[in-house]
């Protein structure tokens, strides 16, 4: 199958998510003294990736996601925090966190007969500068974001408004790389497009979301389109 048009996420499919967020967990000082273990950075993973999720099926909104996750995180160790305070800060370390997934850039260096584009549910205060800081920018036809466009994957009206965006008349064209199967691959399947699931950790599927396609390294994108 031949794919001349390809939608990316970015967090946790191009960019090392897990990484960046140690990183700039380990750098916030509004809470002195705290050392982010990394037991500890795995319960924030779990519980941010839990609140994401959340997100991806409408039952939060953005701003509740972001406003009260470090509260939820250090209720759990008995800490009473401002969420808010940390939550900026947090940001404010994050943009600089660069951190890319194995062959994230290799892979988007081979591509450069195709149209690629970003399309994530991110912030863009985040992700525009994570990928200048990783040197992605380039590679890139077009960033396209939920909140600009008005709507978020999984949401088929997501990938509508990116059509027509970019002037894609032919969904048979798409392929929709991600890590996410109830963000990315549910939302590409209830839209009809194909789409590729990048699972590293070759996780189970649980789920009735079935992706076009599976792959455990990013470079295997390749020998799909």
């Amino acid at each position: 199958m031949n794919y001349p048009i390809l939608f990316f996420d970015l967090d946790e499919t191009l960019f090392d998510t897990k990484k960046n967020s140690k990183e700039a967990l380990r750098k916030i000082t509004v809470i002195p003294g705290f050392p982010f273990t990394d037991e500890q950075v795995m319960y924030w993973n779990r519980l941010s990736d839990k609140l994401w999720e959340q997100f991806s099926d409408e039952k939060i909104t953005r701003t509740e996601l972001l406003n009260t996750r470090f509260e939820k995180f250090f209720d759990h160790y008995g800490v009473k925090v401002d969420g808010v305070i940390c939550e900026q800060e947090f940001e404010k370390h994050l943009v600089n966190e660069g951190n890319l997934l194995p062959h994230a850039k290799e892979l988007l260096m081979k591509l450069s007969s195709r149209r690629v584009f970003a399309v994530t549910n991110g912030s863009k205060y985040k992700q525009l500068p994570q990928l200048n800081k990783a040197g992605l920018t380039p590679y890139f036809e077009g960033l396209l974001m939920a909140e600009d466009i008005g709507y978020r994957k999984p949401d088929p009206k997501f990938f509508q408004t990116i059509m027509q965006k970019i002037g894609i008349d032919s969904k048979d064209k798409i392929l929709m790389i991600g890590d996410s199967l109830t963000a990315d691959i549910k939302g590409a399947r209830q839209f009809g497009i194909d789409s590729v699931w990048y699972n590293p950790q070759k996780l189970s599927n649980t789920t009735n979301i079935k992706p076009s396609y599976e792959i455990e390294d990013l470079i295997s994108v390749l020998e799909i389109i």
